[in-house]
Formats: C-alpha cells, sequence, structure tokens
C-alpha cells in the first residue's frame, strides 16, 4: 500500500461473500494485490511461532463462505498456484477496459480486484464496482488514511470508512482494511475503536500489517495483541510478508499459502498474503487472499 512517505487496497465476509500503501517512495507506485485458490484450514492448524512455521490446510470449492472457529476467529481459506480467487488490487489506475485488457495480458485474469476508498490515489467509484463485477471480479476494499500515527482516531477513521463503503453500494459482511505500514505508530486504543465501530456497523475490520518488520511498543504486534480479546479474535489480518518468488502472473503464483505471523496472531485469521510488490507496469503486487470478505 501505499503512504505519505513511500506509497500504498479493499476486501468484503461471509455471508457476502486484497497494498493497502506499499512501499513505493521512489518509485511513486501503488501497490496491486492477487489473491489465490481457496483452502480451509483445519481447526488444528497450528499458529505461526517465531519461526514462521504454518499449519495444515485442506481444499475448499472457490466462494464457499468460511466458517468461524470457537474462539471466533475466521477459518481462513486460501489458496495457490494461481486459478480462482487469484486476484490483483491498484490504486495507480482507474480500472476500464484498457487497463483491464492490459492486466490480463501481463499478469492474468484476476478474479479478485483491490481497490482504495480514500486516499490521494484512484479510488473505486460506483463506475467500476459495476464494470468490475460485469467482470465477474470480486472486490477488497482499503482504507488507507492521510495520518502515519493511529492513537485515539480509530473511531473518526472507522466512520468515514464506513461510509466511503457505503457510497459505492457495499453492505454489512464485507471487509474493511486499515492500511498500517511498517513505519507507522498505532495503539491498542487505536486498534480497539476501529474494531468496534466497524463490528457495530456491520463490517469485518481488517488491518494490512507487516509484523516481520515491526517490534516494540507503537508497532502494530505490540498494540494489535494488547488491544481487547474480541479485536484480536474477530479481525482479518492481510500480511505484508514474507515476499516470495519473482513472477507477478498468475499461473506462478505460490502453491502454499505462507503469510507471516507472530506473538497474537494466528493463522486462523491470515486472510491475506501480500508474496510479491512492486511489479513493471502495470503497476500491482502479488496477493493471495482468502475468499471470505469479499464484495461481490
Amino acid at each position: 500500500m501505499r503512504d505519505p512517505l513511500d506509497i500504498r487496497f479493499r476486501f468484503a465476509r461471509p455471508p457476502k461473500g486484497a497494498s493497502m500503501r506499499h512501499s513505493r517512495w521512489l518509485r511513486g507506485v501503488t501497490a496491486l494485490a492477487v489473491f489465490g485458490f481457496v483452502v480451509a484450514l483445519t481447526p488444528s492448524a497450528s499458529p505461526v511461532g517465531a519461526s514462521g512455521s504454518r499449519g495444515t490446510t485442506t481444499t475448499t470449492p472457490k466462494g464457499t463462505t468460511a466458517p468461524t472457529g470457537a474462539t471466533g476467529q475466521p477459518t481462513v481459506v486460501c489458496c495457490g498456484g494461481g486459478g480462482p480467487g487469484w486476484g490483483v488490487d491498484t490504486g495507480d489506475f482507474q480500472w476500464n477496459s484498457s487497463t483491464w485488457s492490459s492486466v490480463v495480458s501481463h499478469w492474468g485474469t484476476p478474479t479478485a480486484v483491490g481497490g482504495y476508498l480514500v486516499g490521494p490515489y484512484d479510488t473505486l467509484t460506483s463506475a467500476q464496482v459495476s464494470f468490475l463485477e460485469g467482470k465477474g471480479a470480486a472486490m477488497v476494499l482499503i482504507y488507507s488514511a492521510d495520518e502515519t500515527s493511529f492513537t485515539t482516531q480509530g473511531a473518526s477513521d472507522a466512520a468515514a470508512a464506513v461510509q466511503a463503503a457505503d457510497n459505492i453500494g457495499a453492505t454489512g459482511g464485507v471487509a474493511i482494511y486499515i492500511d498500517i505500514e511498517a513505519s507507522y505508530t498505532i495503539t491498542s486504543a487505536f486498534v480497539n475503536a476501529w474494531y468496534s465501530s466497524l463490528e457495530k456497523d456491520g463490517y469485518i475490520p481488517g488491518f494490512y500489517e507487516s509484523s516481520y518488520k515491526e517490534a516494540g511498543s507503537g508497532k502494530f504486534e505490540y498494540a494489535f495483541c494488547g488491544a481487547s480479546s474480541d479485536a484480536i479474535s474477530g479481525s482479518y489480518l492481510y500480511s505484508s510478508e514474507l515476499q516470495q518468488g519473482s513472477s507477478y502472473k498468475e499461473s506462478d503464483a505460490p502453491s502454499t499459502y505462507n503469510p507471516y505471523y507472530t506473538g497474537c496472531e494466528s493463522l486462523n485469521q491470515m486472510s491475506g498474503w501480500q508474496y510479491l510488490d512492486n511489479s513493471p507496469a502495470p503497476e500491482i503486487d502479488a496477493d493471495e487472499f482468502a475468499q471470505v470478505g469479499l464484495y461481490g
């Protein structure tokens, strides 16, 4: 995703059915998120520790609504090898027949497309939503605030995100991801307020984050793990790490879903993984996402 210091995606939840500002300071380009196959995690899948080990997965048909575990965490489904569920996201251009054709010819045919709700980028409009729906592409919703310190404004940011999502026809059950870059500061109070405000309005609270690069007070994992048990168990997480591979093409997407998570984070809530960022034109970031929280 982009941020004011460098550069900056969108989603939804069952029953309705992903970089946020990514590091492009020197290149001035935006993230595109790419999605992969759907696989449901077994309830016994073990969370990743500091080493980043992963749990076991089993295949689930595309579009299947992910159940929730006993703790309320989404049982995340995913991914790999391209195909159903693969997609892109961008804030660098508007979606129309020309840009669609360019992405398809260079990278593959997206079945999910991410876009920004607000921000100093090309944001999603009702016209783009209609166009993408006509192409059979679901959408991932990303909120990119014009700030780098997230402390007490969680409720107001959530209200702005909900209004923007409502304006393009989204409804409850859709996930909204707030872009928290590695360089930002964030508090547990912000996490709690963002979570409770979106939950109250029927949306799924989500965070785009990079726990691999963040550590200590003021960083995402520290703030997230200090938040309420409801916020921890009820939020979707989209990880920008670890980077893997060198090809952005749908056909070359990783066959194993491998987002980084640590601490109180659980594989069950890792709904997205940005496995490769900063492609050549047409600029994208490549991601794999669970088929949950999508709009459309």
